[in-house]
């Protein structure tokens, strides 16, 4: 009878155990668009409720479930972002907020595994009672990140294109700019670290810092 209740209580504790093995965490369950190319990885732009969606990343299979940012229609606030690039474990975002107290803006490349900020590209806030504000920031044309974390953006001000390159510590430097109608934002590409892009029907190309 002994070896019987052992038995079945081993029988009890493997089903336990397969259970337990089964269920589904956080970062498995998040579903949606995924905008990381990596099997490991997931970006997720998750509808929250009919006013609200949240920018949510994690590694594959258990990792921690960080929110990067939110998209919000409200009453008297708004805010948004753009995925614009991910390569390996890095993301290039750009996101805006407006209320009837104050606007910001942030361009940033980021960790998706631990949600680490690598470097923050831009950042620009403005209070509504503040009369003399600096001018926002240009906004993203395009950008392109590589799978280390370097990249290339084409900021488009008005009629204006500067396209501009990244290193992984922040460092900045800016290739070239002209018109927008000879300099088109979506010519921008990146291969082996090598940004290339059109200026008045011709390649040009600068290795990133």
């Amino acid at each position: 009878m002994l070896a019987g209740c052992l038995l079945a209580g081993s029988v009890v504790a493997a089903g336990d155990a397969v259970a337990k093995k089964r269920k589904k965490s956080a970062c498995q369950k998040l579903k949606g668009h995924d905008f990381a190319p990596s099997r490991s990885l997931k970006l997720v732009a998750k509808r929250v409720n009919s006013s609200e969606t949240d920018l949510k990343g994690c590694r594959l299979p258990r990792g921690k479930v960080h929110i990067f940012a939110i998209r919000l229609e409200g009453d008297t606030s708004s805010s948004d972002f753009t995925v614009h690039s991910v390569g390996g474990r890095w993301a290039l975002v750009s996101a805006r907020s407006d209320s009837q107290y104050a606007s910001d803006s942030r361009v940033w490349v980021f960790d998706i595994d631990s949600g680490r900020v690598l470097y923050t590209i831009s950042r620009w806030s403005c209070q509504t009672a503040e009369p003399n504000c600096d001018p926002a920031p240009p906004a993203v044309g395009k950008g392109v990140v590589t799978n280390i974390g370097k990249a290339a953006l084409a900021f488009v001000d008005q009629s204006m294109t500067t396209i501009t390159g990244f290193g992984t510590s922040g460092k900045r430097k800016e290739f070239d700019s002209g018109p927008s109608d000879e300099l088109p934002a979506a010519s921008l590409r990146l291969n082996n670290g090598v940004a290339t892009w059109m200026h008045s029907g011709q390649q040009r190309s600068h290795p990133l810092p």
